[in-house]
């Protein structure tokens, strides 16, 4: 089966032809229907603390995931409608480090202190991945899937969903812990980076200040009741807990 960086040429190139095809008159219609579908109905967050489920009760899932092409600079957004749809989505993602010049400090610190910018760097750009988890998720079209914001459409090989098995999106997870796709532009000591100040930008305090939080619960039926934990903008967790917890909707 061809790899993860070859399914997503393809898509590039079938999204690029498929876009050129486009009339003004279906992009007026495929935005109506997005403004209809975008309703919230998926994961939303719970009202009950991380520290209230119990660790060992860890449920893993092993589910291959899709590949959904997402609009120029706008990954966060797929990754925000997907799940919205109920869809556990994640998009890799590292910083990008750079000393900020001399000459944009004050002129009575700038020779005390360094000053480093975090933003955030994406090796792939344009993809989010995703796997369908609640009943409501399954109900998605995914032909459809370009009336959903920041989402242009899904991956295919031929007539055919490219599909990365759940290893290979857990390696991209290692590397991003690990800090491979972390990209560093600074002649700084270890003290002074120790001691610099950094500037993160929005869409980095976004992913890597948002604090685990506790979405709605996976299944209602008879038995124990499913949780999914999320941190990092990725789902971390799922957690089968028994006792008699309250979800907000």
């Amino acid at each position: 089966m061809p790899d993860i960086t070859t399914a997503m040429l393809n898509a590039k190139l079938a999204a690029d032809l498929k876009e050129q095809r486009r009339t003004p008159e279906s992009r007026e219609r495929a935005a109506a229907r997005r403004q209809a579908y975008n309703a919230p109905k998926g994961l939303v967050a719970a009202g009950h603390p991380v520290k209230g489920l119990s660790e060992d009760d860890t449920v893993p899932c092993f589910d291959p995931w899709m590949i959904a092409r997402a609009d120029t600079n706008r990954e966060h957004a797929a990754w925000q409608s997907l799940r919205r749809e109920g869809c556990e989505a994640w998009y890799p993602a590292g910083r990008k480090l750079r000393q900020m010049p001399k000459r944009f400090l004050p002129s009575k610190t700038r020779n005390k202190r360094h000053v480093v910018s975090e933003e955030l760097r994406l090796p792939y750009p344009g993809y989010v991945f995703f796997r369908r988890l609640t009943p409501s998720s399954q109900k998605i079209n995914l032909m459809r899937l370009y009336e959903l914001d920041g989402i242009v459409g899904i991956c295919m090989f031929g007539e055919h969903l490219a599909l990365a098995e759940d290893h290979e999106i857990q390696m991209l997870r290692f590397k991003e812990d690990i800090g491979s796709f972390d990209e560093w532009d600074i002649d700084l000591t270890a003290k002074q980076f120790a001691l610099s100040e950094v500037r993160r930008s929005e869409a980095a305090k976004e992913r890597w200040e948002k604090p685990p939080q506790v979405l709605g619960a996976l299944d209602t039926n008879q038995g124990p009741r499913l949780y999914l934990v999320e941190a990092f903008g990725r789902i971390t967790r799922i957690v089968a807990a028994t006792g008699d917890l309250t979800v907000e909707r």
